[in-house]
């Protein structure tokens, strides 16, 4: 009887052990699995955001005030180069036009400015990215070949925004915009939103709205639209 009872306790043992194994074996596989899938993540995540590229886009510029509406149509050239992990130049070039005959009117701004950027790392995927600028815009007002008249200025602007790997070809960004002009008291506030979509590894399909409002009551607000082309260098 007792070597009954020997043999017996020998086989729980066993069961227990090999049961034991069992768990640590599975919880050594769910831990190895989830230290991977977290590797992986931090790998991808750590390639980040290219700020080194070239837009090329049409765009419309929309004005309202309460008594009129007009829009100005044209293109838009912009550079944006890292300098480092976390900061990037920018230049832009706009041209744009409307035509109100017997008048045309042309409406220009140069941009230069810097931008920080850095990753949010509770988010994956994702860029907090701050920009500042300072733009000097021409207006010009001709009749045929003479310019009737014409007028310039210049504004500083802060731009508050977001970057966020959607999925694998789709970026979506959003953020808010302050333009301050120099030496008038025109205070423009709004938001921006914008997708890119990928083509390739150097193109991607640029859209962007944008509305801002003035501070001031009876005067313009405008709005802009943006289609284009980004390439990656």
């Amino acid at each position: 009887r007792g070597g009954l009872e020997t043999i017996r306790g020998d086989v729980q043992k066993k069961q227990f052990y090999l049961i034991d194994s069992s768990i640590i074996n599975s919880m050594n596989k769910t831990i190895l699995t989830t230290l991977l899938s977290l590797g992986v993540c931090n790998i991808a995540y750590s390639e980040g955001f290219n700020y080194d590229y070239i837009d090329t886009s049409i765009i419309r510029y929309d004005l309202e005030s309460p008594t009129h509406k007009s829009h100005y149509d044209g293109y838009l050239v912009s550079a944006s180069k890292s300098v480092s992990d976390n900061i990037h130049l920018l230049l832009e070039y706009t041209n744009t036009t409307r035509d109100s005959d017997p008048l045309d009117y042309a409406l220009d701004f140069k941009t230069i400015g810097f931008g920080a950027n850095y990753p949010l790392l509770k988010y994956e995927n994702t860029d907090i990215v701050v920009d500042f600028l300072h733009s000097r815009w021409e207006n010009a007002v001709t009749n045929g070949a003479s310019i009737s008249s014409s007028s310039s200025g210049k504004f500083n602007s802060i731009e508050i925004g977001i970057r966020n790997q959607f999925t694998d070809s789709l970026e979506i960004t959003a953020g808010l915009e302050r333009h301050d002009f120099v030496g008038d008291s025109l205070l423009y506030k709004g938001f921006s939103a914008g997708a890119i979509y990928k083509i390739n590894d150097n193109f991607s399909l640029k859209l962007k709205g944008i509305r801002v409002k003035d501070s001031a009551p009876n005067t313009t607000d405008w709005g802009m639209s943006e289609i284009g082309i980004r390439y990656y260098f």
